[in-house]
C-alpha cells in the first residue's frame, strides 16, 4: 500500500479536499487554505521532480525556499508548510481507502486566547478596528523602551488578510484608548 501511497500527487491531493469538503469534514475556508497552500507550493516544482505526496514532504522547506519571487511573509511560510502537512496526513489516514473518509469524525477546534493574549488582545480589539497592515498572522508581542516608556507592539489578525500592528504604553490608560478612537476617526472621516 506504501507504494500506491507514494505515487500519489497533487490531483489526488485536490480531489480529497473536495471530496472532505462535501462531505462537511474540512469547513470550505479551511480547505481553500490548503488549496492555496499546494498551489503555492506547486508553482515550484521543476518540470523533472516527481510531483508525488512523498516528494512533497520530503521536499517541503526547499520547495518555499526555491520561490523568490513569493509573496509570502516569513511568519506565512511555517503557516503554509502546516497545512500542507495536515492535508497530507488526512490524506494517508482517510483518502488512500476509499471507505475511511466516511469513518472520519472530524473534531472541531475552538480557538481559545491565552490568558495573556485575552489580556492584551481584548481592550485593543475593542477600541480599535483599523491599523496600518502587517505582515504577520499570529497575535505576538514584544516589548522595548523609547524616552523611558516601557512600549509593547502588538500584533494581531484583525479579520482575514488584514494584521494589524500598533505599540503601546505599557501603562495604557483610558485617556490613551480616547486619543486613539479620536485619531481613528479622523483617518477614516466618520465614528467609530
Amino acid at each position: 500500500m506504501e507504494n500506491k501511497k507514494s505515487g500519489l500527487g497533487f490531483d489526488a491531493l485536490k480531489a480529497f479536499i473536495e471530496k472532505a469538503v462535501k462531505l462537511g469534514k474540512y469547513p470550505a475556508n479551511t480547505a481553500s487554505g490548503y488549496l492555496a497552500a499546494l498551489k503555492t507550493v506547486e508553482r515550484a516544482f521543476l518540470t523533472e521532480e516527481p510531483k508525488t505526496i512523498e516528494y512533497l514532504l520530503s521536499h517541503l522547506e526547499e520547495l518555499f525556499v526555491r520561490q523568490s519571487d513569493l509573496q509570502l511573509s516569513p511568519q506565512s511560510v511555517p503557516v503554509y508548510i502546516s497545512r500542507i502537512k495536515k492535508v497530507c496526513n488526512d490524506f494517508n489516514t482517510y483518502g488512500t481507502d476509499a471507505t475511511a473518509i466516511y469513518r472520519w469524525n472530524r473534531t472541531i477546534r475552538k480557538k481559545a486566547l491565552k490568558s495573556q493574549e485575552a489580556k492584551e488582545v481584548k481592550p485593543a480589539s475593542n477600541d480599535m478596528n483599523n491599523g496600518s497592515e502587517s505582515s504577520e498572522n499570529n497575535f505576538s508581542q514584544n516589548q522595548q523602551v523609547s524616552n523611558g516608556v516601557k512600549l509593547n507592539t502588538v500584533s494581531w489578525r484583525l479579520r482575514p488578510g488584514v494584521v494589524i500592528r500598533i505599540e503601546l504604553p505599557e501603562d495604557l490608560n483610558e485617556t490613551d484608548v480616547k486619543k486613539i478612537k479620536a485619531l481613528l476617526n479622523i483617518e477614516l472621516g466618520q465614528d467609530l
